[in-house]
């Protein structure tokens, strides 16, 4: 919205001041240029919060990605966020999918998942299949890390709809660094990829 069209009887209060109005008129044209003043800055708040909205509604539209997770008897933890990066190497070697709550390392935000599988070299080839996946999960900066256990990755299958995948697991065991007790897991991840 704009607010030039309030800014006009600011200008005009304004001048009447510095024309030499009485007490009591500058009085009065004081407080209309203390209420415009006010009026202005509630539009620009409406306004603001109304393009915050409607941004986080096209931004969930365009991109859907988001994980959720089940660590032991916790709340389920959920992450606004799903990158997914395919990570192919020219020497032949088997492919890297990665999956993480944040971006990248520079703009890592809590709770912090990373998910990482060796895959076939051809992301097409992951759909419909189940990866071995290696999961850790940190709450807060400050937190265990919980993580599953080299030689436990855990089974996820892979859908896809258009051009976003969905990786489900429905059971696993994740270790806390602190404590070393097992606790089961499970979640989804829905993310699109970057090559």
């Amino acid at each position: 919205m704009n607010g030039h069209h309030l800014l006009r009887p600011l200008c005009f209060c304004g001048l009447f001041l510095l024309l030499g109005c009485s007490q009591q008129a500058r009085k009065e044209l004081s407080e209309k240029l203390k209420k415009s003043t006010e009026a202005v800055a509630q539009k620009r708040e409406e306004f603001r919060e109304s393009v915050e909205s409607q941004t986080e509604r096209i931004a969930t539209k365009i991109n859907p990605a988001r994980i959720e997770l089940q660590v032991g008897s916790e709340p389920v933890i959920e992450a606004a966020g799903c990158f997914g990066e395919w990570l192919q190497f020219s020497d032949g070697r088997s492919a890297v999918l990665q999956l993480r709550s944040y971006q990248d390392r520079q703009q890592e935000t809590y709770p912090a998942i990373f998910a990482r599988a060796i895959v076939p070299a051809d992301a097409n080839q992951i759909v419909k299949q189940d990866l071995l996946v290696h999961l850790y999960v940190q709450q807060t900066a400050d937190g265990p890390i919980f993580y599953t256990p080299d030689d436990a990755p855990v089974e996820i299958s892979i859908m896809k709809n258009d051009e976003t995948f969905t990786a489900e697991f429905s059971s696993c065991q994740l270790l806390d660094s602190d404590t070393g007790q097992a606790v089961q897991a499970s979640g989804m991840f829905v993310f699109t990829l970057l090559h």
